[in-house]
Protein backbone atom coordinates (compact mmCIF):
# COMPACT_ATOMS: atom_id res chain seq x y z
CA UNK A 1 0.00 0.00 0.00
CA UNK A 2 0.81 3.54 -0.57
CA UNK A 3 -0.13 6.60 1.36
CA UNK A 4 -0.35 9.48 -0.81
CA UNK A 5 -1.13 13.30 1.15
CA UNK A 6 -4.66 14.51 0.19
CA UNK A 7 -6.03 16.17 -2.69
CA UNK A 8 -8.59 19.14 -1.69
CA UNK A 9 -11.08 18.07 0.52
CA UNK A 10 -9.79 14.12 0.29
CA UNK A 11 -8.34 13.11 3.04
CA UNK A 12 -5.36 10.71 2.80
CA UNK A 13 -5.58 8.84 -0.64
CA UNK A 14 -4.52 5.04 -0.06
CA UNK A 15 -3.44 3.20 -3.08
CA UNK A 16 -2.83 -0.43 -3.88
CA UNK A 17 0.11 -1.61 -5.25
CA UNK A 18 0.45 -4.62 -7.27
CA UNK A 19 2.28 -6.79 -4.05
CA UNK A 20 -0.78 -5.61 -2.36
CA UNK A 21 -2.99 -6.58 -4.98
CA UNK A 22 -1.58 -10.13 -4.65
CA UNK A 23 -1.59 -10.32 -0.72
CA UNK A 24 -5.07 -9.81 -1.16
CA UNK A 25 -5.62 -12.12 -3.48
CA UNK A 26 -6.83 -9.85 -6.19
CA UNK A 27 -4.42 -9.94 -8.80
CA UNK A 28 -7.05 -9.88 -11.50
CA UNK A 29 -7.66 -5.92 -10.31
CA UNK A 30 -5.39 -3.82 -12.38
CA UNK A 31 -3.35 -1.41 -10.68
CA UNK A 32 -4.41 2.08 -9.60
CA UNK A 33 -2.69 4.72 -11.41
CA UNK A 34 -4.64 7.70 -10.27
CA UNK A 35 -3.56 11.37 -11.72
CA UNK A 36 -4.19 14.87 -9.99
CA UNK A 37 -7.04 15.14 -13.16
CA UNK A 38 -8.65 12.11 -12.16
CA UNK A 39 -8.46 12.00 -8.47
CA UNK A 40 -11.71 14.26 -7.33
CA UNK A 41 -13.63 11.85 -10.05
CA UNK A 42 -11.43 8.47 -8.42
CA UNK A 43 -12.64 9.90 -4.64
CA UNK A 44 -15.84 10.80 -4.96
CA UNK A 45 -17.05 7.34 -6.57
CA UNK A 46 -15.00 5.46 -3.84
CA UNK A 47 -17.04 7.46 -1.62
CA UNK A 48 -20.04 6.63 -3.12
CA UNK A 49 -18.81 3.14 -2.90
CA UNK A 50 -18.22 3.01 0.68
CA UNK A 51 -21.64 4.68 1.80
CA UNK A 52 -23.20 1.88 -0.20
CA UNK A 53 -21.41 -0.81 1.35
CA UNK A 54 -21.90 0.77 4.66
CA UNK A 55 -25.75 0.87 4.09
CA UNK A 56 -25.76 -3.43 3.04
CA UNK A 57 -25.37 -2.96 -0.85
CA UNK A 58 -22.54 -5.19 -2.47
CA UNK A 59 -20.67 -2.60 -5.10
CA UNK A 60 -18.34 -3.11 -8.04
CA UNK A 61 -15.98 -0.30 -8.85
CA UNK A 62 -15.16 0.50 -12.43
CA UNK A 63 -11.57 -1.69 -11.88
CA UNK A 64 -13.87 -4.60 -10.50
CA UNK A 65 -16.47 -4.37 -13.67
CA UNK A 66 -13.38 -4.11 -16.10
CA UNK A 67 -12.31 -7.15 -14.61
CA UNK A 68 -15.08 -9.12 -13.85
CA UNK A 69 -16.26 -8.31 -17.74
CA UNK A 70 -12.80 -9.64 -18.53
CA UNK A 71 -13.11 -12.86 -17.17
CA UNK A 72 -16.57 -13.58 -18.48
CA UNK A 73 -15.38 -12.49 -21.63
CA UNK A 74 -18.00 -9.94 -21.98
CA UNK A 75 -19.35 -6.61 -21.56
CA UNK A 76 -21.68 -8.14 -18.95
CA UNK A 77 -22.36 -4.27 -17.02
CA UNK A 78 -21.12 -2.11 -20.13
CA UNK A 79 -23.56 -0.25 -22.26
CA UNK A 80 -22.95 0.13 -25.90
CA UNK A 81 -22.38 3.07 -27.00
CA UNK A 82 -20.92 2.40 -30.99
CA UNK A 83 -20.61 -0.82 -32.63
CA UNK A 84 -17.11 -0.73 -31.46
CA UNK A 85 -17.30 1.05 -28.69
CA UNK A 86 -18.81 0.46 -24.81
CA UNK A 87 -19.22 2.58 -21.54
CA UNK A 88 -18.28 1.50 -18.19
CA UNK A 89 -20.33 3.04 -15.29
CA UNK A 90 -18.16 3.65 -12.12
CA UNK A 91 -20.47 1.75 -10.22
CA UNK A 92 -22.45 -1.30 -10.17
CA UNK A 93 -24.88 -1.97 -7.20
CA UNK A 94 -25.37 -5.60 -7.65
CA UNK A 95 -28.65 -6.80 -7.33
CA UNK A 96 -31.02 -8.64 -9.45
CA UNK A 97 -30.80 -7.25 -12.46
CA UNK A 98 -27.60 -4.44 -11.29
CA UNK A 99 -28.26 -0.52 -10.89
CA UNK A 100 -25.55 1.56 -12.95
CA UNK A 101 -24.53 4.14 -10.92
CA UNK A 102 -22.41 7.24 -12.63
CA UNK A 103 -20.77 9.94 -11.25
CA UNK A 104 -20.78 13.35 -12.84
CA UNK A 105 -18.72 16.09 -11.41
CA UNK A 106 -17.92 18.44 -14.36
CA UNK A 107 -19.94 18.65 -17.60
CA UNK A 108 -19.27 16.67 -20.66
CA UNK A 109 -20.36 17.56 -24.53
CA UNK A 110 -24.20 17.21 -25.09
CA UNK A 111 -23.07 14.70 -27.83
CA UNK A 112 -21.29 12.36 -25.47
CA UNK A 113 -24.36 12.15 -23.04
CA UNK A 114 -26.90 11.36 -25.17
CA UNK A 115 -24.13 8.81 -26.63
CA UNK A 116 -23.88 6.87 -23.45
CA UNK A 117 -27.69 7.86 -22.31
CA UNK A 118 -28.84 5.83 -25.44
CA UNK A 119 -26.34 2.84 -24.34
CA UNK A 120 -28.15 3.02 -21.39
CA UNK A 121 -31.25 2.72 -22.66
CA UNK A 122 -30.29 -0.20 -24.89
CA UNK A 123 -28.79 -1.76 -21.82
CA UNK A 124 -31.82 -1.35 -19.57
CA UNK A 125 -33.78 -2.79 -22.30
CA UNK A 126 -31.61 -5.93 -22.39
CA UNK A 127 -31.83 -6.27 -18.50
CA UNK A 128 -28.38 -5.65 -18.15
CA UNK A 129 -28.83 -3.32 -15.61
CA UNK A 130 -32.29 -2.07 -14.00
CA UNK A 131 -31.68 1.68 -14.22
CA UNK A 132 -28.84 4.08 -13.98
CA UNK A 133 -28.15 6.80 -10.91
CA UNK A 134 -26.48 9.35 -12.00
CA UNK A 135 -25.21 11.61 -8.92
CA UNK A 136 -23.80 15.16 -10.04
CA UNK A 137 -22.33 17.97 -8.35
CA UNK A 138 -23.79 21.24 -9.19
CA UNK A 139 -21.76 22.44 -12.07
CA UNK A 140 -23.04 18.70 -13.69
CA UNK A 141 -26.36 18.54 -13.11
CA UNK A 142 -27.80 20.92 -15.75
CA UNK A 143 -26.14 19.08 -18.85
CA UNK A 144 -27.06 15.73 -17.39
CA UNK A 145 -30.80 16.76 -17.29
CA UNK A 146 -30.94 18.48 -20.33
CA UNK A 147 -29.50 15.01 -22.05
CA UNK A 148 -32.10 13.26 -20.39
CA UNK A 149 -34.99 15.54 -21.03
CA UNK A 150 -33.44 15.02 -24.75
CA UNK A 151 -34.42 11.01 -25.14
CA UNK A 152 -36.90 9.69 -26.93
CA UNK A 153 -37.30 6.30 -25.39
CA UNK A 154 -38.17 6.28 -21.81
CA UNK A 155 -35.42 4.32 -19.42
CA UNK A 156 -35.42 4.53 -15.79
CA UNK A 157 -32.82 6.76 -15.49
CA UNK A 158 -32.55 9.06 -12.43
CA UNK A 159 -30.54 12.82 -11.46
CA UNK A 160 -30.02 13.17 -7.91
CA UNK A 161 -27.82 16.04 -7.03
CA UNK A 162 -24.33 14.93 -4.70
CA UNK A 163 -24.22 15.42 -1.16
CA UNK A 164 -22.28 18.87 -0.92
CA UNK A 165 -20.26 17.39 2.09
CA UNK A 166 -17.30 15.74 -0.05
CA UNK A 167 -19.99 14.80 -2.76
CA UNK A 168 -20.94 11.82 -1.17
CA UNK A 169 -24.44 10.64 -1.85
CA UNK A 170 -26.05 7.77 0.24
CA UNK A 171 -28.70 6.35 -2.13
CA UNK A 172 -32.35 4.60 -0.37
CA UNK A 173 -32.14 1.09 0.75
Amino acid sequence: MEVWPGFGSSGRIVVCTRSGLKAVSRQELPTPRPSPASLPHACTAATVAANLEREGHRVLTEREIMAHERSEGERVYSARVREDRFHRPDLIALADPPEAIEVELSDKSSRRLDEILDGWTWAILENKVSRVRYLCSPRAMPYVRRAVDRMRETADVEVEKLEEERHARRLPQ
